[in-house]
């Protein structure tokens, strides 16, 4: 003989429903319009941000070059501000900043002790992001843009061959 089980359904309610409108709002162009006049304003907002923070890597790799090999834990520091930035800089059209801060943070990340004998490497690319910010390039910046990638990417690839 089997033995019969009763189960019991709990159905959560949902709280969301009565808030939403079933008719009526905003339209979807008027949502779409406010969204990208709200993040036209953190553009302006993220340029300034960003190079601060570019100020602050030249300052880090500054320090970090006063002993040879340069000091790990800077160059550790540059790779988390890197990694930032590359998260960060795609979502306001900065592609090429987002490019060039994600070479130079996975050079570190994959070859910390690379990066701190060859800092000129390391200067390259922050030297790079400067430029991006400064003369405010967007999207992938052309041309220009794959050259200046392809050569930092030549580089990491001649410094790291061996390792």
């Amino acid at each position: 003989m089997t033995e019969a089980t009763t189960l019991k359904m709990h159905m959560p309610s949902n709280d969301l429903k009565p808030k939403v409108p079933a008719q009526g709002g905003p339209s979807l162009d008027k949502i779409i319009d406010k969204a990208e006049t709200a993040l036209s304003e953190l553009e302006d907002g993220y340029k300034d941000t960003v190079h601060g923070e570019i100020k602050t890597l030249v300052s880090l790799l500054n320090e970090a070059t006063t002993s040879d090999p340069a000091d790990s834990a800077k160059i550790q520091r540059i790779q988390e501000i890197c990694h930032d930035i590359k998260g960060q800089a795609a979502t306001f059209n900065f592609n090429l900043l987002s490019d060039i801060a994600g070479s130079l943070s996975v050079m570190i990340q994959k070859h910390e002790n690379i990066a701190c004998q060859r800092t000129d490497v390391v200067r390259a690319h922050i030297n790079a992001l400067l430029v991006v910010v400064e003369q405010n390039i967007k999207g992938t910046g052309g041309s220009m843009g794959e050259e200046l990638t392809g050569g930092l990417r030549k580089a990491v690839e001649k410094v790291t061959e061996t390792a």
